[in-house]
């Protein structure tokens, strides 16, 4: 018959055209339920913007208040603009400030704490210039304190003595100094004769200054096992150190082990070290050895004193 033929030619679908059809219906379906919803609801979203848009308003009015209070908290706080604290200078005994007073002064509490130390195990500060021989305190800090430190007399130590006129005179104890003990020529014995300096430190230094060939500066003491801060101010007042008797290393002539054993340089690092000398025929000289680029710059001001090219 014709009008079934019809039906079949314009309204059967295969698969494809079913699944389009119904993707279709849903759209529409979802389209329709957002407009009946909008219908129902229809001005509580602009209300919320509007709200919105009230508070944000006053707020950009509040702004314009509190600039001026923002410029006086800057120039009244306790922090500068680099981060760091800023200093309200007043005079002080470093005889007698507290540890928090110190802090308070600009000290980090872990030198605060070497400060006080050094007054009661070691001596106490008899001038400004005392202050610099605690271990490892910046100087820059000291210049900027001396102005404020106030030092009662009583702990100005000094001795009066008759002169041939019988006129008595007062002389500082400090004009007196003992030699200091070279830390890269003394012996054990030496050594323990330092106050606070027994035979397990005594030890230690000798072994460690083998180890480094010799010290190049008091920050290498540091590596004694479990050393105080009072030893390592002691060690700084009583000792000197001469760099001129450290044992060089031939950079030309050393093998690995001599490299490797020192304890700036690593094995691998020596390995690459004499490796590189071996491709370039030899050094020309010490600061060549950075172009092994595993020697940075840090680590070769730790190093070169104890190379050398012969």
């Amino acid at each position: 018959m014709i009008w079934k033929k019809l039906v079949r030619d314009y309204f059967t679908f295969n698969k494809r055209e079913k699944r389009g059809a119904y993707s279709l219906i849903v759209l529409l379906t979802l389209l329709s339920g957002t407009h009946l919803l909008l219908r129902f609801y229809p001005d509580q979203h602009q209300a919320y913007s509007e709200l919105e848009l009230a508070e944000f308003e006053l707020f950009a009015q509040n702004i314009e208040y509190a600039k001026p209070i923002q410029v006086m908290s800057q120039v009244f706080s306790d922090t500068s603009l680099n981060g760091e604290k800023s200093i309200v200078w007043r005079k002080f005994d470093p005889n007698l400030v507290s540890l928090e007073e110190l802090v308070d002064l600009g000290l980090e509490r872990w030198m605060a704490k070497r400060v006080i130390n050094y007054r009661e195990k070691v001596k106490p500060f008899a001038e400004v210039s005392d202050l610099k021989k605690v271990y490892d305190i910046d100087t820059s800090w000291v210049n900027q304190a001396s102005p404020f430190v106030d030092i009662d007399p009583k702990f100005k130590e000094s001795t009066k003595f008759k002169t041939n006129d019988g006129f008595k005179q007062e002389q500082k104890v400090d004009s007196l100094k003992l030699k200091k003990i070279d830390l890269n020529l003394a012996d054990t014995s030496e050594l323990k004769s330092i106050p606070g300096i027994g035979s397990f430190y005594a030890r230690q230094i000798v072994e460690l200054r083998s180890r480094y060939k010799g010290f190049r500066s008091f920050d290498q003491l540091l590596d004694l096992y479990r050393v105080s801060d009072e030893t390592l101010t002691i060690l700084s007042e009583k000792t000197t150190i001469d760099t001129t008797v450290i044992q060089r290393i031939d950079l030309n002539s050393c093998l690995i082990e001599d490299l490797g054993r020192h304890p700036c340089i690593t094995w691998k690092q020596a390995r690459i070290i004499i490796a590189y000398r071996d491709q370039h025929e030899n050094f020309k000289s010490v600061k060549e050895i950075m172009r092994t680029d595993v020697i940075s710059d840090s680590l070769y001001l730790k190093i070169a004193p104890y190379l050398e090219i012969k």
